[in-house]
């Protein structure tokens, strides 16, 4: 009687555990590939990653907390802030910085090297405070020599209650934009959550909307009507975007995504009605997106995806997909974004570990670097992470 009783009460538990050893992808099975976490270098929940270039060696700089970190082919860098940074950017001549602190919100410098460590490559940077006025600065974006600024309160009604500024060149004035072509209704202004340049044409991106400016001319920028409003009013179509990029071109078309996963070419006549391509999961976009440039120049886009919950089937639901640039880089050669390791060409070269090491992680920012083409992610809560060789293979994991 007591054999019977245990029998009936393990049994369940027993089908339960042989059910996911036969799956083609059990939660064991990737558990045993999962390689351990290191600790990170640089934990939390990092910014975007952006270059620099000092001297023809191009540097990469990331923030978390209060500090600021930089990266060049194997060698970091840092100094810390007495706040903590919410955003950086990088134009061509000034390393920018957002803080929380409202008296010193923005500040920048002009990397140099320090000639007093003389054969040794030291950084010297001398920040300068950017006076913002009753602006809270929350993102800050650059394009070529201009710095584009989102914030909660604007400049006064000469930008239309628009939540953007610019500083030009080396200015270090704050000006607000002004805004045109603005659609018959259903206009609100949004924060900007990126910004992309093709040749002198520079697209910025809310999540409701696109606008298009020039190099030359960035206190001046206009709504980009969505082709999709046939009536021609140019009535606000809004597709919830989540990332925008240029995949490599000069021509005047940029990527966006938008939360869905669904991939539109934009340029400054509109957005073309249709996706060119999309998610094959179901998943939806966090709005990383990258490009990846292989030996040979061929380009894939690397976009970053995110889903609710835990699926047992697959064994994660964050990580990112690939999909290959077409040799115009305008376009993309197929209509899904695949898998990594699944086939070739891929960024990786063994889909378990992806799946077992950063496809269980959100990824905010993917970058790859110029000084040694290492790829590069700022997950969500787990600090940066890179794929590179440890311990004899290649593997993604925390930066150490």
């Amino acid at each position: 009687m007591k054999k019977s009783f245990l029998f009936l009460m393990f049994a369940p538990l027993a089908f339960v555990f042989f059910y996911f050893v036969s799956c083609n992808e059990p939660v064991f099975y990737i558990v045993a590939n999962e390689p351990p976490l290191i600790k990170p270098r640089i934990d939390g929940s990092p910014t975007k990653l952006v270059d620099y270039e000092i001297d023809n060696r191009v540097y990469m700089y990331v923030a978390s907390g209060n500090t600021l970190f930089w990266y060049y082919n194997d060698i970091w860098s840092s100094r810390s802030f007495s706040s903590r940074v919410r955003d950086i950017a990088a134009t061509s001549k000034y390393i920018y910085v957002c803080l929380e602190s409202p008296g010193e919100m923005l500040i920048r410098a002009e990397p140099t090297k320090d000639a007093s460590g003389g054969s040794e490559w030291t950084i010297k940077h001398d920040w300068q405070t950017i006076q913002t006025g009753n602006m809270d600065v929350q993102r800050i974006l650059a394009a070529g020599d201009n710095l584009y600024i989102s914030s909660v309160e604007n400049l006064g009604s000469v930008s239309q209650n628009f939540p953007v500024s610019y500083i030009g060149g080396s200015g270090v004035s704050v000006s607000p934009v002004t805004l045109s072509n603005l659609p018959v209704s259903g206009f609100a202004p949004s924060m900007l959550i990126g910004c992309a340049m093709s040749g002198s044409n520079v697209f910025l991106c809310s999540t409701n909307s696109i606008f298009h400016t020039t190099s030359s001319n960035p206190g001046t920028i206009s709504y980009v009507k969505d082709s999709i409003a046939s009536d021609g009013s140019g009535k606000l179509i809004n597709r919830n975007l989540t990332g925008i990029i240029n995949p490599g071109n000069v021509s005047g078309t940029v990527f966006a995504i938008n939360y869905d996963g669904y991939l539109y070419t934009v340029t400054s006549a509109g957005l073309i009605p249709d996706a060119i391509a999309s998610f094959s999961d179901g998943r939806s976009s966090t709005g990383a997106l990258a490009v990846y440039t292989f030996e040979d120049n061929l380009k894939l886009l690397l976009a970053g995806r995110q889903d609710i919950g835990y699926a047992y089937n697959t064994g994660y639901t964050f990580g990112f997909v690939e999909i290959e640039i077409d040799s115009a880089m305008t376009g993309v050669k197929t209509n899904k974004f695949k898998e990594p390791g699944t086939e070739g060409p891929s960024t990786v070269d063994n889909r378990d570990h992806f799946i077992s090491s950063i496809g269980k992680n959100p990824v905010n920012y993917l970058h790859q670097t110029a000084s040694n083409n290492r790829l590069f992610a700022s997950t969500q809560k787990k600090g940066v992470w890179s794929y590179k060789i440890r311990e004899d293979k290649l593997q993604w994991n925390a930066e150490e």
